[in-house]
């Protein structure tokens, strides 16, 4: 008998695994965009690099919407297959 979501049962160890390990990731890549945007881009803002502000925002939500689908993919059994449980 099987239990809860049917698209989970391809999900092994290794690519939960993975997919844990992409979120952890990006959030990582997250935090350090933040620490370098409090400490090093804001203090000096100007006209000059409101810009690389505007980068920074976008690469953050960027990350944002990666972790809504990579959380998305570990919700609902793995995510994309990738052909690494192989």
């Amino acid at each position: 008998m099987v239990c809860g979501n049917p698209l989970s049962n391809h999900l092994t160890i290794g690519s939960s695994f993975l997919w844990s390990s992409l979120k952890l990731a990006l959030l990582l890549l997250t935090l350090i965009l933040a620490l370098h945007s409090r400490f090093f881009l804001i203090p000096k803002l100007s006209e000059e690099n409101l810009n690389f502000l505007a980068l920074h925002i976008v690469a953050v939500t960027t990350l944002a919407v990666l972790f809504v689908i990579f959380g998305a993919g570990i919700r609902l059994g793995g995510g994309l297959d990738l052909g690494l449980d192989h």
